[in-house]
């Protein structure tokens, strides 16, 4: 008993009994939830826009081999009449025609066919880059077409980003991708070459290798309606 009457330890808790739980922290001062990843974008459907890329293609193609038939026919007349083998005014009017309508045609399907499929591969890199295997910005999806030189490398690289679908470089079969981008390098090339018309010869010349050219041209298409069907593929799988 202590001088007051009250006996030691009246304010401890009684034996045996758990002390109380510490009261809760005041709201808001809780450890906060890690943030939440943002969720993939919804992947663009390409597969309506690659059927129409790959018509549009498909009709250039034909129109490159035709024209590819008339150079080479003006070509042939131009040799006779050089060579002094008998050949009408109309002959070579005929041929000249021939040349000048598939010219436009081929001219008029080129821009169509390069505002279609561009607006397709724009959207096929987009998907890649929203899942985040793609190398280089969206933007460049459509600029690398016309920036000069970088265009003799970039689009094809590019491409085979997208036939590798992220899953690393080399992962996927590239002879079509490649046989597509140097058939399309090498005859563009050619087509731009050699464009002269002082001379018979010249012309003779120009028209050859013109033919050369737009039948490059034209199995480029063939390679380029194949690659589509396989990054379409691709994408719809995932």
């Amino acid at each position: 008993m202590t001088e007051n009457g009250q006996s030691e330890g009246s304010d401890d808790q009684p034996e045996g009994l758990a002390p109380p739980p510490p009261p809760p922290p005041p709201a808001g001062t809780g450890t906060p939830a890690p943030p939440m990843a943002p969720p993939l974008a919804e992947p663009k459907p390409i597969a309506e826009l690659g059927k129409a890329a790959q018509i549009a293609v498909g009709v250039t193609s034909l129109l490159s081999a035709g024209f590819a038939y008339v150079l080479w026919d003006r070509s042939n007349v131009l040799r006779d009449f050089r060579d002094g083998v008998n050949v009408s005014f109309d002959d070579l009017s005929s041929a000249d025609d021939q040349v000048s309508l598939l010219s436009g045609l081929w001219l008029l399907a080129l821009l169509v066919t390069g505002i279609i499929f561009i607006m397709w591969f724009h959207r096929a890199y987009t998907n890649l880059a929203n899942r985040g295997s793609n190398k280089h910005s969206t933007g460049w999806a459509i600029g690398a077409w016309f920036v000069p030189f970088l265009n003799f490398w970039r689009p094809g690289k590019m491409a085979q980003e997208l036939i590798d679908d992220g899953e690393g470089e080399g992962t996927a079969p590239t002879g079509i991708l490649w046989g597509w981008w140097i058939l399309f390098i090498v005859g563009g090339i050619l087509g731009r070459g050699f464009n002269s018309d002082d001379t018979i010869d010249q012309v003779i010349t120009s028209d050859t290798i013109g033919a050369v050219s737009s039948l490059m041209t034209a199995g480029a298409g063939v390679l380029l309606i194949m690659l589509i069907s396989q990054i379409v593929a691709k994408q719809s799988a995932r």
